[in-house]
């Protein structure tokens, strides 16, 4: 059923029934925004010494079909000397979820830093199954935890003016699985358990946390081992139809060239590479969307529903340019395609092994204004939709920065302009 046809049904009811099932509704639309938000949460691989307070949010919606609707939002702040002259205090907030870390520098002397952190709250561990484009609501449950993380991050040198940096991480985090009103009531949920987690990383460049941010240039390998407490099988069936492995591997690449010139023109290119072992629907690469702020390493595909595809192993290439529309380079229209080669995790069907899409979009980018949009459109050929192919959507993305400092130079705020002029860069 379609999301106007439910409204429909529910216009027809009495009003205690309406009433109840409107309260569904908004909890469903709740769980959404969560966990999206939640997916958005910014983990950095290095201690960052700028000062920052942003609010990102956006929203994702197919067009003409029923599917995962794509809400995030949350706030990023980021405080260099916060308790002490070495210390950085990074705080992500997404109701009811909170990400933070403490980044204390030098700890091992010039070599590296240290950061300690702890995450939880609701609807961080949950799933979404969508199977051949069909969004299947009764295998879909809530997963709500948390838990500690230790981090070194090694000072590697410079290649020119570009550093390198890496990144040794271990964490873990305890996973409720709870059943929200749509799961079926025969299917069985995996069962509540800790999951340590190993990464590991090198990084060169980078790009700054928020919105389209240019220019930029990253180079980076990674890897990372989940150790759960035991193997466990979930889902429909005497003893599931589907499991969570005791141990999984992941290890991926990304290079990313993003540049903007003076005269408003501007390209970018990302490439990512994945693949590991034994990895299951928790640990999948997820592609799908245009939203780029939803995740760590979003891995867009315009026409798909936002991360529909759970890959365990891909290659994956983002194409965009743009050009300024008037004079002061505030309005931006930007082209972009991206394509993915993909085997799915198995017991998951996405429709095949090769998927592209294209996509414009008009982008809002006042150079010392607070606010900055972009809303897009994306067809995909490719995309499975019942007994068809061919996905559309439409995608909204904001950010509100509040305060940011050059990197460069800490001391120094950048400082916005106030009231309206400071909301719209005028």
């Amino acid at each position: 059923m379609s999301q106007d046809e439910e409204w429909i049904k529910v216009a027809k009811l009495p009003n205690c029934s309406r009433a109840i099932v409107l309260t569904q509704l908004a909890t469903r639309a709740l769980t959404a925004a969560s966990l999206l938000a939640i997916a958005a949460m910014p983990i950095r691989a290095q201690i960052d010494d700028a000062r920052r307070f942003q609010l990102e949010g956006g929203y994702e919606q197919g067009i003409g079909q029923p599917g995962l609707n794509a809400p995030y939002i949350y706030a990023y702040y980021n405080r260099p000397g916060m308790f002490h002259s070495s210390s950085t205090f990074r705080l992500a907030i997404a109701p009811p979820y909170v990400n933070s870390e403490l980044g204390i520098r030098n700890v091992f002397g010039h070599y590296a830093d240290m950061g300690v952190g702890i995450s939880g709250g609701g609807y961080a561990y949950g799933q979404n199954e969508v199977y051949r484009g069909d969004n299947r609501r009764g295998e879909s449950f809530l997963g709500h935890g948390g838990g500690p993380s230790l981090t070194a991050y090694p000072h590697l040198g410079h290649i020119g003016p570009v550093p390198i940096t890496g990144i040794a991480r271990i964490s873990a985090y305890y996973s409720d699985y709870v059943r929200s009103h749509q799961t079926a009531s025969q299917f069985v949920l995996p069962p509540d358990q800790w999951t340590g987690v190993l990464r590991a990383g090198v990084r060169m460049g980078g790009q700054e946390p928020g919105l389209d941010k240019s220019p930029a240039m990253e180079v980076s390998f990674w890897g990372e081992s989940y150790l759960r407490e035991h193997r466990a099988v979930y889902g429909y069936g005497y003893g599931g139809d589907r499991e969570v492995h005791d141990k999984t591997n992941l290890y991926w690449s990304r290079i990313l060239f993003s540049y903007k010139m003076k005269n408003g023109v501007r390209f970018e290119a990302i490439t990512n590479f994945g693949a590991g072992s034994q990895i299951d629907r928790f640990s999948a690469y997820r592609l799908g969307g245009m939203l780029t702020q939803n995740a760590e390493f979003p891995y867009v595909l315009p026409g798909y529903f936002s991360q529909e595809i759970a890959a365990r192993r891909f290659a994956h290439m983002y194409l965009r340019g743009g050009v300024a529309l008037d004079d002061k380079k505030k309005y931006t229209i930007n082209f972009f395609a991206a394509g993915a080669s993909i085997a799915p995790v198995i017991g998951t069907d996405p429709g095949g092994a090769q998927h592209a899409g294209a996509g414009a979009s008009f982008e809002f980018t006042p150079r010392k204004g607070a606010f900055h949009g972009m809303l897009a459109y994306g067809y995909s050929p490719t995309a499975l939709r019942g007994d068809r192919r061919g996905g559309h959507g439409l995608a909204l993305s904001m950010e509100l920065n509040f305060e940011t400092t050059s990197s460069r130079n800490a001391a120094l705020p950048m400082r916005n302009q106030t009231g309206m002029r400071w909301f719209l860069g005028q």
